[in-house]
């Protein structure tokens, strides 16, 4: 999912520093000088392209975990992005042709495609298809983010180049704090935004800047790399046979490569191993172990969520008073009849069933056969009603759905003033064990919203970290050296990853954050500009092959590896049954610890 898109972003960092023959043709063409304001126009497709890829790294365990995710289950699905964008990303883009018009309109398609995954990625049915969502979303927009920034040679004059390539790194940095800071800023002023809304923002945020910012490219002169070939003998490359021979070119260059580019891949393994933990399992993280909320995967919580959600659509049109006490008549009437029905007649049950029928239909807003057929499917669930049977579970069902706007409302008039009526009011329900078990699924969303916003709010503080020492590191960098401000700032991750097992509030989890923050704003350069030291002439573009390889192996090592050691890990807290995901981070943290020591092995390159 968006780890490939990471793996982009960095490889970029060594395209800007090693130009490749494309851009050299570039240089001798007269192009039309971009303005300030065009050039923050084009940065704004960037934007779009990180808010998307931010929104699913904060969100996806949202979606994933009620449909039936568990550790391994989710750590597996995040691999089917990475996996499916190895290998038909390259053979996408290559299709995508050299000319700058065509390149244009692929972006804009693959945008698009990309727009409608995120937005269909929240409503799937299942967990095959949320996989499959998410493989599409990666491919696309990881090709679009390609394309896009393989246009500026072909489009920005040689001597703008540097600073078109810092406002687009501006944009990365940039997008991923406006997109996480939506939902805590909205929550400031009481304004709620559901799971699936903030995932069609983010469709809409990304197919809008990214159209914006190609306007920008619309009318650039036509260079040297989009005019027609004049070798007659050129024949267009078949993709595989492309993708095969950039993986001999790759293998080749890694084997006669110096000494210190292996041990470099050797680091970029060990620190992406720990960066991945960060981006998979933050958020379940926070969720279970710093707000100890119970797996939403479990059968029991989603037997109790799924009842939730029929309470839910009834709560929430009850609004008026007329409605509470039209509910309360028909609640007193069926207990009353239950109670008098010692010996219940077939046809005494289908009276009852069909008076709660008709009180409950407009509730379901035309969904009441499908709501009903629930309830049923419910009512054979016999830990939710011992000692009845399936008939008689229903109606308790039926009534308790009734019940629970009324309870709710007398547990907020006890909350404010706890009186006599108030306890007795509550005595006085019928179906309590089922009205316990909604308010508890009540305190659960609740709190799982805070979680979320706070997990988004974690996210923030990483990336805003990263983007206000970028000028401060890249000053230090000529002082201190590359290596090391990149130890100490590894050095910084590694502590705070370790301190993850006694991280229970907030606060903490902010402070971990930042403290991954200050190693984050170097990851992103100083591996790669000590690999551009070392590089051979002439291998610089199979070697950003290499480096990309050894950036995207961690990703299926850690998702599948730390999933399997995090389920086999199950622990009680206060709420219910969870995993000790603190162990991704302890896992995190061994993995930075040996980038360090590998580090250490490379002997740096003064220049």
């Amino acid at each position: 999912m968006t780890t490939t898109t990471t793996t982009t972003t960095t490889t970029d960092a060594l395209n800007q520093s090693t130009p490749s023959q494309a851009e050299s043709s570039v240089n001798n063409n007269n192009l039309t000088l971009f303005s300030l304001p065009s050039l923050i126009q084009l940065a704004l497709g960037f934007v779009g392209i990180q808010f998307a890829l931010s929104t699913q790294i904060a969100l996806s365990q949202q979606v994933l975990e009620p449909l039936g995710a568990s550790p391994f289950l989710y750590g597996l699905v995040w691999c089917v992005g990475p996996l499916s964008g190895l290998f038909l990303q390259p053979i996408i883009h290559s299709l995508s042709g050299g000319h700058c018009g065509k390149k244009n309109l692929f972006i804009l398609s693959y945008s698009l495609i990309a727009a409608l995954a995120i937005i269909y990625f929240p409503q799937a049915p299942n967990l095959l298809m949320a996989g499959i969502a998410l493989a599409l979303l990666d491919v696309t927009l990881n090709t679009a983010q390609g394309s896009y920034r393989s246009l500026l040679p072909n489009i920005v004059p040689p001597h703008q180049l540097p600073i078109a390539h810092s406002f687009i790194n501006f944009a990365f940095a940039f997008a991923p704090v406006i997109a996480l800071s939506v939902l805590p800023l909205l929550q400031v002023f009481n304004i709620s935004m559901t799971l699936t809304q903030q995932y069609q923002l983010a469709g809409i945020v990304l197919i809008t800047l990214v159209f914006v910012g190609l306007q920008a490219i619309k009318n650039r002169s036509i260079t040297a790399t989009d005019a027609p070939s004049t070798d007659k003998t050129a024949t267009k490359a078949n993709p595989l046979s492309a993708l095969f021979s950039d993986l001999i070119s790759g293998l080749s260059a890694f084997v006669r490569a110096n000494g210190n580019v292996r041990k470099l891949c050797g680091v970029q393994f060990f620190i992406w191993s720990g960066v991945m933990c960060l981006f998979i399992y933050i958020t379940p993280f926070v969720v279970h172990s710093i707000y100890e909320l119970p797996d939403m995967f479990t059968p029991s919580y989603k037997k109790e969520e799924a009842l939730y959600q029929l309470a839910q659509k009834i709560d929430a049109n009850v609004v008026t008073e007329a409605n509470y006490k039209a509910l309360s008549t028909v609640v007193t009437a069926v207990n009353t009849k239950k109670q008098q029905l010692i010996v219940p007649t077939i046809a005494d049950i289908s009276a009852l069933n069909n008076q709660l029928d008709e009180t409950l239909k407009p509730y379901f807003s035309g969904t009441s056969e499908q709501a009903f057929s629930t309830i049923k499917h419910l009512a054979t669930d016999k830990e939710l009603s011992e000692g009845l049977s399936e008939t008689e579970r229903i109606l308790e069902l039926k009534l308790a759905l009734l019940e629970f706007p009324l309870y709710e409302k007398t547990l907020d008039a006890q909350t404010d003033s706890t009186t006599v009526e108030a306890d007795q009011a509550l005595g006085a329900f019928a179906t309590l064990p089922i009205l316990e078990t909604l308010d508890k699924q009540e305190f659960y969303a609740d709190t799982n919203t805070e979680a979320r916003s706070t997990a988004m709010v974690s996210l923030v503080v990483f990336n805003l970290v990263a983007l206000l020492l970028t000028v401060p590191f890249a000053l230090l960098t000529k002082k201190w050296g590359k290596k090391r401000l990149l130890t100490l700032a590894l050095t910084c991750m590694a502590i705070s990853f370790g301190f993850a097992p006694w991280i229970h509030t907030p606060a903490t989890v902010f402070c971990m954050m930042a403290g991954a923050g200050v190693a984050w704003v170097s990851i992103l350069s100083i591996p790669f500009a000590m690999l551009n030291d070392y590089v051979t002439q002439g291998d610089e573009r199979a070697m950003i092959g290499v480096f990309n390889l050894f950036v995207c192996m961690p990703q299926f090592i850690t998702a599948l590896t730390v999933g399997q050691w995090i389920e086999q890990s199950p622990v009680q807290t206060a709420f219910g049954l969870s995993h000790n995901w603190s162990l991704a981070f302890i896992f995190a943290s061994a993995m930075v610890a040996m980038a360090i020591l590998v580090l250490q092995t490379v002997k740096e390159k003064r220049i």
